[in-house]
C-alpha cells in the first residue's frame, strides 16, 4: 500500500482501501474481494479444518504480496 501512498487509519480501511486499489483495478488477483478473505475468520466457527484453510490461504496471499512487492523494488 505504501506504493500507492494509501493512508488509512483503520483495519477495516486497510482491508477497504487493498480492495479498491488493488483488486478492483485487476492489479492483484484474487478470487473474490480481499475483505472476504480476510473477514471469513468472523464468519466461521472455530474449527481445526477452518483454520487449516484460513492459514493456507494467508500463507498463499502473503508470498503473492511478498512477489509484488520484490517485482515493484526491481523495476
Amino acid at each position: 500500500m505504501l506504493d500507492k501512498k494509501a493512508n488509512v487509519g483503520t483495519q477495516i480501511g486497510m482491508i477497504n482501501k487493498f480492495d479498491e486499489l488493488y483488486v478492483a483495478t485487476g492489479e492483484f488477483a484474487l478470487d473474490g474481494a480481499f475483505s472476504d478473505l480476510v473477514l471469513q475468520i468472523n464468519k466461521n466457527e472455530p474449527s481445526e479444518e477452518f483454520a487449516t484453510t484460513y492459514r493456507k490461504q494467508a500463507e498463499a496471499f502473503l508470498a503473492n504480496v511478498k512477489a509484488k512487492r520484490e517485482a515493484l523494488v526491481q523495476s
